[in-house]
């Protein structure tokens, strides 16, 4: 709720009602000397007396961040103007500096917030300033200038809307995904009269809701007149105010960003002039005190309220939500206090207590006033507020292992192994169809109609041979797949061996949630993305069973992984179980350590971290207390796996990156998960796991929602470039980011070191690699992780580390030499903020073959969630190699992976008792159905359909696929409409 009773606490004070006579009697500048949580309160106090616009200056982004974030909570006038990074990815901030000029500009009683590094930058001139175009239903657009209008404000035109800044132009309908917006829209029309609006789901390209209007920002920022160089003050006007948070700080980064940036940006002494306040500011001094509460320490908390109360000061609890804000009252009252909820009958006046909800953080006292505001932060250990997400229902069903291409190789269940030439569209004897064209042995073709693409699939062998194409027609194929359906009897006998022996064994049975599972995950700051929601839903059904669970999530990193395996872990332990923490690096198992029991801390759980950084003593007495049961959850390295180590009475295993883990460890993995509650978490499934969880034989939860504003990486792919290296470093050391320069050769990686040095002689600089001694290798990935050093260059060793939110942008050198999987597992180490992430793969030699197919890769999959798509990706550039035993790569080579995997399910079902009825024939249809191109141009999203409509399953999805249809495309022709009636007649055959 907004806070105005809080607000008029400041504004009805005298020392403020001086402060604003002052102001208005001249036009001048304000140095704010008050505490850091009490200034986006005392500049909202300001914006409510003056009714002018104010500009907020302050040193850093991420503070400018913290204060807008604070203002936003007392007051809808408030934008915030963000600094535009250097590369044309940046779009979603070109929106937010429109705005923010336009109401500096025009003088609205707006507060702007915006680093001196944003306010800094040039800008256009006020008549290049673009501005944005909104269309409204039911008025008439010249549907011919759109496209024009689009490209002017920097939209590129593309098939398929799969990106901010892009748009599409299908018949009537034009696809539009603007820089600012959550969904992107579509335009629908009827000759150039605008019918509807309707945003839509980028993944699935469906609509999800009507809108009336739909506005559309430009996303290029305009080049400022050479002979105009303008700042953010410029903009101001004349009636405006500026507001400095900490000068001299802010005075200082100035320095620092006309150094770094004066050859990108040309500053002229006039931007360092604006910032010169000798004369015409008031410096002003206003009494506020920072609160002696700890937050999680409730005795601590219960002695400051108590000195309060005995005072009888005014109190404000102020809580991110209406559960914690219940909690709190529960709280008052068992100390016998009452707190009012904050109505409009509520005065704040002392001795009263009230409570509301608001996501300010970070309370403060103002004696002046008797007035003490606490928040959220100030109460509960948390990592902030609640933050909204903005992205729903991106999750990806897994089904196919790739898309089919033309020169693809592919397998027909029933013809065997050919090569695809690509869609032909044939008539025979007045019938019009499209076919699936398949180039067999001794050139023979196969013409296979698009209603039986349920029965071609894409063929990825165990190694990189092109497989050996089938003869058409002959007895081979109908052999090979006899020979290899029996091989694979005894690989599913031997698979299901254990997981039937889980299965059959009672495990043990956890209890529903309690009140304290529920608080935990209360506390959680982020509201979970639907793909941690739908999996924390499956575990705790798997716990809940009597059945001992083994499910792997998949999910980027980043993604929440960890807060799931935590609230798993603390599910476990509250029905007095252990639980096993296993990471595959120190410095991982050191970060889960510390996010374990900050998460953790309010409650009385045991929590230790084992690994070989402690000292002999140090580990055995950690053993003995798990042994004995007095620990409740180890996290650690493959020590925790050492014979020493017998757990009291375990109930979970967790596995974070079991790829990570050698045979030896694998095996006593395999032992403890017999009759235990297992959960693997990974990025990029290794292809045993994969292939797993694709055969149904281990659970899989798969996680493609990113968290609120997480943006794609943008990737670089090319040779390497000394200049844009060094232009990278310098623009991200400039926004007070870290930097990560993967060298993967330990000779050369110290003459790495020295060059960078050299050319960026103020860059603070280390070198992490796997000789230094362990000690020392924790040393400094510690003090990058403190920002101790800007860059730090290392081998591969940085895969699976520390989360640094501050390390967005990421050189990796000889990236041709390296795994795809781990090529993406580092480019991981980015982009964990909200800030823009930059990866640049540089290249030493041309890479060929499966080298630039894997950065190809890399560069395609840059969209969030793209982990298990990547690995699908390695697994069809490496094949399927040793997946299963060495015995089984030769049966994957004879049918193909996918082929392979089937007749494994068959196998399995077989053993099961579950019996496969194959694909059936259509019925032959005499009549024309089809897709013409004229309706759907692309090629790949025609075989998408058509593979959806030949493996219909219900009613209910043909309706869906008619719905998408028409809100894709529009009004399908009558070819489309046979087509569909023929699928719903082989549907009614089944």
């Amino acid at each position: 709720m907004n806070l105005n009773k809080a607000i008029c606490v400041l504004t009805k004070s005298p020392l403020f009602k001086d402060l604003v006579k002052e102001v208005k009697s001249k036009k001048k500048k304000i140095n704010c000397f008050c505490i850091q949580n009490a200034r986006p309160y005392f500049v909202v106090g300001l914006s409510e007396r003056l009714s002018k616009p104010i500009l907020v200056i302050t040193s850093n982004e991420k503070e400018s961040l913290r204060v807008f974030r604070n203002i936003k909570a007392l007051t809808k006038n408030s934008q915030f103007l963000p600094f535009l990074e250097t590369d044309t990815s940046d779009l979603a901030s070109v929106p937010l500096r429109i705005r923010s000029l336009n109401a500096l500009r025009q003088n609205e009683n707006i507060i702007t917030v915006g680093s001196i590094n944003a306010a800094m930058q040039k800008l256009p001139s006020f008549k290049k300033l673009s501005m944005p175009i909104t269309y409204k239903t039911n008025e008439t657009v010249d549907f011919a200038k759109i496209s024009k209008e689009l490209t002017d404000l920097g939209y590129g035109r593309e098939y398929q809307v799969e990106a901010r800044g892009q748009f599409s132009i299908r018949g009537n309908i034009i696809d539009i995904f603007s820089p600012q917006a959550q969904h992107p829209v579509r335009l629908e029309f009827f000759g150039d009269s605008l019918e509807s609006i309707r945003a839509f789901e980028l993944l699935t390209q469906q609509s999800v809701e009507n809108k009336k209007r739909a506005t559309i920002y430009p996303c290029k920022a305009e080049e400022s007149d050479s002979a105009l160089p303008l700042s953010v003050f410029d903009y101001l006007s004349k009636n405006g105010l500026v507001v400095f948070s900490e000068r001299e700080q802010v005075k200082e980064e100035a320095k620092q960003f006309n150094e770094h940036w004066q050859s990108f940006f040309n500053f002229k002494q006039q931007e360092m002039d604006l910032l010169d306040l000798a004369t015409k500011k008031i410096d002003f001094y206003f009494d506020f005190k920072p609160l002696k509460i700890a937050p999680g320490k409730l005795e601590n908390t219960k002695k400051v309220l108590k000195n309060y109360s005995d005072e009888g000061l005014m109190l404000l609890f102020s809580l991110s939500d209406k559960g914690r804000l219940e909690r709190t009252a529960d709280i008052l009252k068992e100390w016998g206090y009452k707190g009012y909820p904050l109505t409009p009958k509520i005065d704040l006046i002392p001795p009263v207590w009230a409570l509301t909800t608001s996501n300010y953080t970070g309370g403060f006292s103002f004696p002046a006033a008797r007035f003490v505001f606490i928040t959220d932060s100030d109460l509960y250990v948390s990592y902030g507020k609640k933050i909204q997400t903005s992205l729903r229902g991106l999750s990806r069903p897994i089904s196919s292992f790739s898309e089919i291409k033309p020169g693809d190789y592919v397998v027909h269940i029933t013809h065997g192994i050919a090569n695809y030439l690509g869609l032909a569209q044939k008539t025979i004897q007045g019938i019009t169809r499209e076919y699936m064209l398949l180039a067999y042995a001794s050139k023979d073709l196969l013409l296979v109609p698009t209603t039986q693409l349920n029965r071609v699939g894409k063929y990825i062998g165990a190694g990189k041979k092109k497989p050996k194409i089938t003869r058409l027609g002959g007895i081979d194929w109908p052999r090979t797949k006899a020979r290899i359906k029996k091989s694979v009897e005894k690989l599913a006998l031997n698979l299901l061996e254990l997981y039937s022996k889980r299965q059959k064994t009672s495990g043990f049975a956890f209890l529903k949630d309690t009140v304290w599972q529920a608080q935990l995950e209360e506390s959680f700051p982020f509201n979970e993305t639907a793909g941690q929601q739908e999996s924390i839903i499956k575990i705790k059904q798997d716990m809940e069973s009597d059945k001992p669970m083994d499910r792997l999530v998949c999910a980027d990193v980043g993604y929440g992984k960890t807060e799931i395996a935590l609230r798993a872990a603390f599910k476990a332990i509250l029905d007095s179980k252990q639980v096993m923490f296993l990471c595959p690096t120190t410095i991982l198992a050191e970060q889960h350590y510390n996010t374990a029991r900050a998460r953790l801390n309010p409650y009385p759980v045991s929590i230790a971290m084992l690994s070989r950084f402690k000292t002999k003593s140090e580990q055995k007495s950690i053993v003995n207390d798990f042994n004995k049961g007095v620990v409740d959850l180890l996290i650690g390295t493959h020590r925790i796996l050492q014979p020493d180590l017998i757990p009291k009475n375990l109930g979970l295993l967790i596995i974070d990156e079991e790829q990570r883990f050698g045979v030896g460890h694998k095996e006593k993995i395999k032992e403890l998960r017999t009759n235990v509650d297992v959960l693997t978490l990974t990025a990029t499934p290794i292809p045993r796991t994969l292939q797993m969880a694709l055969s149904g034989i281990k659970d899989i939860s798969l996680i493609s929602t990113p968290p609120e504003n997480r943006q794609p990486i943008a990737t670089h792919v090319g040779p390497f470039n000394k200049k844009l290296a060094k232009e990278a470093i310098i623009s991200e050391i400039s926004r007070a980011g870290q930097v990560f320069f993967v060298h993967n050769d330990i000779k050369t990686i110290d003459i790495v070191a020295r060059d960078l040095a050299t050319m960026i002689p103020d860059a603070k600089i280390a070198v992490a690699h796997g000789r230094l001694s362990e000690r020392k290798l924790e040393e400094v990935m510690i003090d990058f992780w403190h920002k101790k050093y800007d860059v730090l260059v290392s081998t591969t060793i940085i895969e699976s580390g520390l989360d640094i939110p501050t390390a967005n942008t990421l050189i990796i050198d000889k990236a041709e030499n390296l795994g795809l999987a781990q090529l993406y597992q580092i480019r991981g180490r980015i982009g964990r903020s909200e800030k823009k992430a930059y990866a640049y793969l540089f290249f030493r030699k041309q890479p060929v073959g499966a080298a630039a197919q894997r950065l190809q890769s890399l560069a395609e999959f840059t969209e969030l969630g793209s982990g298990f798509r990547i690995a699908l990706a390695d697994l069809e550039i490496r094949g399927a190699g040793n997946l299963l035993g060495a015995e089984q790569s030769g049966g994957v080579d004879a049918v193909g992976f996918d082929m392979y995997v089937t007749l494994l399910n068959e196998a399995i079902s077989d053993i099961q008792g579950v019996k496969i009825e194959p694909p059936k024939e259509e019925r032959e249809a005499k009549v024309s159905a089809y897709i013409p191109k004229n309706y759907i141009s692309d090629e790949t999203t025609r075989i998408q359909f058509y593979q959806r409509l030949a493996s219909l399953k219900s009613l209910a999805e043909l309706a869906e696929i008619k719905k998408e249809l028409i809100d894709r495309f529009g009004k399908y022709p009558s070819v489309v409409v046979n087509l569909l009636r023929v699928a719903k007649n082989n549907l009614k055959n089944v």
